[in-house]
């Protein structure tokens, strides 16, 4: 009798189901569940008990603290006495940050898959389980992207809807038409491999970078068009520190764009709505600096925005910003004439 032959899916199915046979009557967990916190004692909790409550249960939990002088400690090792799923690191390397946080995480990891979350942010129940049964149907899939919801529901960035679908999700990525960010994404550790950790210089936009060069090393992507995760907005989140305008998160966001420029330069992909979105975030940081009225700022700033080269397509509209940032600086005045320069470029 003649055997029909598996076509290449089929059989990468059949292998990925045998190897997950495996790894789930082993204890390695193929989901590793990473978490940066500092000074959560009021939430950290709330997450922590939201990935205990996964109805997909082979996953670890590492949480790396970046010296909480709260009670956040004590908080995580109530859970770490009561699952053994859940463990527990102190910073162990400079400088200080999530960023560090995360790659030490990722550094002692076990998982195929990883799983970057934030300490005041929550899991539905499914999500795990959800995010797996599509892996077991794609084998080879490298991200898994599912839709998230803000909360509490009256921020005014909760009605912000939230895209994850493209056909070309490294330039819709940039142009910000499309979400990805550390908790609605599962990522196959082999792509981190390939595309580098975080960046631990960056205190602003370090996701949007980190996701850049991920999205140029993988276009494996799956999506679950479904509210899976509920990210907590809050002044004391970095999203709140940058919208209040902190420039230390400014002037790190204008890094951020200008690494991202530099790594997306000439690939095929990116297309001209992708630049104009880089330039008019990098115009508004920079409108933002010249607001604060320190000539040293505006000085550097304006060196590193004109050898970026970023503004090749719209030198005009960046001298113009820039004349009349700098005759703003000099007499006070020229205030309409600098925000209607900012305007130029929407």
């Amino acid at each position: 009798m003649i055997k029909t032959a598996l076509n290449p899916q089929k059989k990468l199915v059949k292998n990925f189901q045998k190897l997950q046979a495996i790894k789930e009557t082993s204890q390695t967990p193929l989901i590793s569940i990473i978490i940066p916190s500092y000074n959560r004692e009021t939430l950290i909790g709330e997450t922590l008990q939201s990935i205990i409550n996964q109805k997909y249960t082979n996953w670890e939990c590492i949480i790396v603290d970046d010296g909480s002088t709260d009670n956040t400690i004590h908080v995580i090792k109530e859970y770490t006495d009561k699952d053994d799923r859940i463990s527990f690191h102190l910073r162990s390397a400079s400088p200080k940050g999530a960023n560090t946080c995360r790659n030490i995480g990722f550094e002692n990891s076990k998982g195929d898959f990883i799983q970057f979350f934030d300490s005041d942010d929550l899991m539905d129940p499914c999500l795990l389980d959800k995010k797996v049964k599509i892996y077991q149907s794609n084998p080879d899939v490298e991200l898994i992207i599912c839709k998230h919801k803000l909360f509490p529901a009256e921020h005014h960035l909760s009605k912000i809807p939230v895209n994850i679908q493209s056909t070309n999700y490294l330039n819709d990525f940039v142009a910000e038409k499309v979400k990805l960010n550390t908790p609605n994404t599962l990522i196959r550790r082999e792509v981190i491999y390939r595309s580098g950790v975080f960046n631990t210089t960056l205190l602003r936009a370090q996701e949007v970078e980190f996701f850049t060069r991920v999205l140029l090393v993988t276009k494996k992507i799956k999506i679950l068009n479904e509210d899976l995760i509920f990210v907590r907005t809050h002044e004391n989140s970095i999203t709140g520190a940058y919208l209040n305008q902190s420039i230390k998160y400014v002037l790190s966001d204008v890094e951020s764009r200008l690494m991202i420029f530099k790594q997306i330069s000439g690939n095929s992909l990116i297309k001209e709505d992708a630049i104009a979105h880089l330039q008019k975030i990098v115009a508004f940081n920079f409108y933002t600096i010249i607001k604060t009225k320190r000539i040293e700022l505006f000085l550097t700033t304006f060196a590193d925005l004109f050898k970026s080269n970023l503004y090749r397509t719209k030198k005009s509209n960046f001298i113009k910003l820039s004349l009349f940032g700098a005759l703003f600086l000099l007499t006070n005045r020229f205030q309409q004439y600098l925000y209607n320069a900012l305007k130029d470029f929407h």
